[in-house]
């Protein structure tokens, strides 16, 4: 564990405001009004590229004109490389008898059927794969050609999720991904076809702009980085707005208990890895040998799927990170290649990261026995009590719970006083669709 030898509380209170469901909906709406008004300037500024580019281009062989365009806009689509290389495994593919935890193939079925059928999606409405990942996540994928013109519906489950939650709690989070999905998908992964023509009249533009020069090449790149911002760039505010209503999602269909559970056993389970990751980069720190691949390798050996016990898996990292130690300093072959090689970590940035890490472990934490809460949800209204009363303590020793205010996700402590304080609300369903055209 981090030595903590005096836990202190913040110099000031934390921000815990909570917005209401309706004013999220209200602002998402208002976001894809604007959103709308992009998609349609950047059509037409693909017109007047193509236009621009129709007149020259004769200057260069058509085979450069057409690899230009075409570099441009499949390069858009780059991530569904590492999306599809990944082992993942279609739920409806796993075995019955197979066992993750308190789950079985059969029962993880059974739970995306009853998501969806609460959620008013039909059968097959989106894949939902599981992939053998340690990291407390999942994800979801939306790649629409066009509203109303899907390309990829996709959740994917890391088994550690499987491994940590109860049938309820994965609802919640089956939910929530599916609440990316459909109901507040932005309308920018609406129309990835939009981006891609962009891109690719960009980068025929640049290259013929640029013909006969070293700066060619470099068209589809430029214009690429160019679409990708324009595209999908969104602000913290704007991404936590989605990741509120979600959560509202994801505990229509599983229920307000299982939603905030859910939310305390992932966010003292990122604390517990963070812990452990601290430790990997201090051991760097103290014998930059080691190349930092094999600390990582050493890291995630150390992980369970499911729950870290810390003192059981800070024994385990430990000895691994003095194996590493002891071998690194034995002459070989293979040492000497990879001393050849290099190790391209950066010390500063691991040093200032090993400080924000420490800083956030040495924060008091609120007075509540988490375990003792999701053992017994009906003493969730003492959790929330505890983290509204201390606004200068953290439930967690994690960096988002100090101040959440640049991060893509909220805090878990503003999550769970969100859920609570929405609980009494009416909840979103899937008739609440920005597109139900696209579900088909």
């Amino acid at each position: 564990m981090l030595p903590s030898p005096e836990l202190r509380p913040l110099p000031r209170p934390r921000s815990l405001s909570t917005p209401r469901r309706e004013d999220l909906l209200a602002a998402f709406r208002a976001s894809e009004r604007v959103a709308w008004g992009c998609v349609g300037a950047e059509l037409a500024a693909t017109v007047l590229l193509l236009a621009f580019a129709w007149g020259r281009l004769g200057t260069v062989p058509a085979w450069q004109s057409v690899s230009l365009f075409v570099a441009g806009a499949v390069g858009l689509f780059e991530f569904l490389l590492i999306h599809w290389a990944g082992r993942r495994t279609n739920v409806g593919d796993i075995a019955d008898h197979a066992t993750f935890g308190v789950h079985s193939g059969a029962s993880l079925r059974v739970a995306v059927e009853d998501v969806c059928r609460r959620m008013g999606l039909g059968e097959n409405c989106c894949r939902i794969s599981l992939v053998p990942d340690k990291e407390i996540n999942a994800r979801a994928l939306r790649v629409g050609l066009l509203p109303g013109l899907h390309g990829i519906h996709d959740v994917t489950l890391n088994r550690s999720i499987l491994h940590l939650l109860d049938e309820d709690e994965l609802k919640f989070v089956i939910g929530h991904e599916l609440g990316h999905v459909f109901l507040h998908a932005p309308i920018t992964t609406r129309c990835l076809l939009v981006h891609a023509l962009f891109a690719g009249a960009l980068s025929l533009v640049i290259g013929l702009l640029f013909a006969g020069s070293d700066w060619m090449i470099m068209a589809p790149v430029v214009s690429l980085a160019m679409t990708r911002w324009l595209a999908f760039r969104t602000t913290a505010a704007h991404a936590q707005r989605i990741e509120f209503l979600c959560d509202a999602c994801g505990a229509s269909v599983a229920g307000g208990l299982p939603a905030m559970t859910a939310t305390i056993k992932m966010a003292f389970e990122a604390e517990a890895r963070a812990q452990l990751l601290c430790r990997v980069m201090e051991a760097k720190l103290a014998d930059e040998d080691i190349p930092m691949a094999r600390l990582l390798a050493a890291y995630e050996a150390s992980l369970p799927f499911g729950s870290v016990v810390p003192a059981e898996t800070h024994t385990l990292l430990g000895e691994r990170v003095r194996r590493l130690r002891d071998n690194g300093r034995q002459l070989s072959f293979g040492g000497f290649v990879r001393s050849l090689s290099g190790d391209a970590t950066d010390l500063d940035e691991l040093r200032d990261a090993v400080k924000e890490l420490r800083r956030a472990a040495a924060v008091a934490r609120v007075p509540v026995a988490a375990a003792e809460i999701v053992a017994d949800p009906r003493r969730l209204s003492e959790c929330v009590a505890a983290i509204e009363d201390h606004p200068e303590r953290v439930l967690v020793g994690t960096e988002d719970e100090i101040d959440d205010s640049s991060q893509s996700h909220p805090s878990p402590s503003r999550r769970l006083l969100f859920l609570w304080r929405e609980a009494s609300a009416p909840l979103p369903t899937a008739n609440d669709s920005p597109s139900r055209a696209d579900r088909r």
